[in-house]
């Protein structure tokens, strides 16, 4: 990309889709008719689900894209803004304060989802280098078709 902007685009978007998950379930959680928990805990369950497939997805896709150390960056300054956007805002849809259960709520939160991100993205950049998609490894394979061209290969 040419543009230095637009490199961040992708993380903008990705940041975005996660906060619209969080807070999307946040706000269901508060509108919902049960008066159970275990509808907010499924859709819990669902939320946690749904950004680690996100987070996969990101993961393959940086992964594909650039190195591993662009994609930390980029992907990493998304989880991060994400993170704290999606726990603050998360409590405020649904008619909360985002330190209404204290701090060490807000935390775990915190701390939970970034976890779940992260391990979503190692996952998917992971399952990216087991079948040798990677930037890395293709690279790699297109070294070795260079040099091997026209020479025999020798036998250790």
């Amino acid at each position: 990309m040419s543009n230095p902007r637009a490199r961040w685009i992708p993380s903008a978007v990705f940041a975005a889709a996660l906060v619209v998950v969080y807070v999307g379930a946040a706000f269901l959680m508060n509108n919902n008719d049960s008066s159970s928990e275990d509808g907010d805990t499924n859709l819990g369950l669902v939320m946690v689900g749904v950004i680690g497939v996100l987070a996969i997805a990101a993961g393959v896709w940086w992964g594909r894209r650039g190195s591993v150390q662009n994609m930390i960056a980029e992907a990493g300054l998304a989880i991060v803004v994400a993170g704290i956007l999606s726990v603050v805002l998360g409590p405020l849809a649904a008619g909360r304060g985002p330190f209404e259960n204290g701090l060490g709520d807000f935390l775990v939160a915190l701390l939970t989802f970034w976890a779940v991100t992260i391990a979503g993205v190692f996952i998917g950049l992971m399952g990216l280098t087991l079948f040798g998609a990677d930037y890395r490894s293709r690279q790699l394979k297109n070294t070795e078709k260079y040099y091997s061209r026209g020479k025999p290969v020798r036998k250790r």
